[in-house]
């Protein structure tokens, strides 16, 4: 069995009743009070058991995820960054899937200074009723499977001496005011659908969470040094503030304590200004060819040794994606 430690993860098959009643559900909105209820009762105890030294643990958010809708789910993330000089930070996750699912994981990748590959990763089949436990800092995606359903309890903190040396050093960076990002995560929802293009997508991305290169380009007005960093792509909500039912996707936060930042603008003029000259680019190395030279040029032009080896290892031909 996968240790929790040394391996970052474990997963406890059929382990919890995913009956939540029709008071929780009502069609395409969920009463987030009544799930909160149904975490405290029915979930957390049996989450609370698996982790070490977890007398007093405690939780700050949670989101109901719905795979048809969901954003960032599809790409390589953590649910948290470790910016601190410590190797392995104790605050953990968990996903309860109340359908069946895939979940892509690194083993070993919440250790900071075990610097896991993507040629690491394991996929594991989940069914209704089952739970996988890990660290925040374990790098996993799901993987589409039609209409997925997820309950992710996140900042997970053993106990109150836990609690204490980190919570005050845990930012969670809301992506949600960004224009751009709002529409960048939406497509995402439609590529998610074509295993091909997230294979793709998510082999150049994990080198960017590789080398953390994507926090020193998205978190540019952050101070993050020795900090843990967790970003929110989607809405988000107080428990306190719930009135009726709410949307699928939507972080609740219970715990006002947490501290909250906010980007994007930057970010949204660099991948303009990025685009433009990128279109000028493509523009006059492609002016005297058709779609299919032009692909063709920049293909065996500018494309990396590594990047062409992993099409070849997994037989796809360039000329046939067009």
């Amino acid at each position: 069995m996968p240790n929790l430690s040394q391996n970052g993860y474990i997963v406890l098959e059929n382990s919890i009743d995913t009956n939540l009643g029709n008071n929780c559900l009502d069609t395409n909105k969920i009463d987030y009070k009544c799930i909160y209820s149904a975490i405290n009762r029915k979930y957390f105890p049996t989450i609370q058991k698996q982790i070490p030294d977890s007398d007093g643990a405690s939780f700050r958010r949670f989101i109901f995820s719905n795979n048809s809708y969901s954003s960032m789910d599809s790409l390589y993330h953590a649910n948290s960054y470790n910016h601190t000089d410590t190797n392995e930070i104790p605050i953990y996750c968990a996903y309860l899937f109340f359908s069946s699912a895939k979940l892509e994981i690194i083993p070993g990748s919440h250790n900071a200074t075990n610097k896991m590959n993507y040629a690491s990763k394991i996929q594991l089949d989940l069914q209704n009723g089952d739970v996988v436990i890990m660290n925040s800092n374990l790098h996993n995606r799901t993987i589409n499977n039609g209409n997925s359903k997820i309950l992710k309890i996140m900042d997970i903190f053993p106990n109150e001496e836990i609690k204490a040396r980190y919570s005050h050093n845990f930012i969670v960076a809301q992506m949600n005011n960004s224009l751009i990002i709002k529409h960048i995560i939406f497509s995402l929802i439609f590529l998610s659908k074509s295993n091909l293009i997230m294979n793709f997508i998510n082999y150049f991305y994990y080198f960017l969470v590789y080398y953390d290169a994507h926090n020193k380009f998205l978190l540019e007005s952050i101070n993050n040094k020795g900090k843990l960093v967790s970003y929110e792509a989607n809405g988000r909500k107080y428990l306190d503030e719930l009135n009726n039912h709410e949307s699928w996707n939507t972080y609740i936060i219970t715990d006002r304590n947490i501290s909250t930042q906010y980007f994007g603008n930057n970010l949204t003029i660099i991948l303009v200004l990025s685009l433009v000259l990128y279109g000028v680019f493509i523009y006059f190395s492609c002016k005297n060819k058709d779609v299919k030279e032009c692909y063709k040029y920049f293909y065996e032009t500018y494309t990396p040794k590594y990047i062409k080896d992993y099409m070849t290892n997994y037989k796809i031909n360039p000329s046939q994606i067009l």
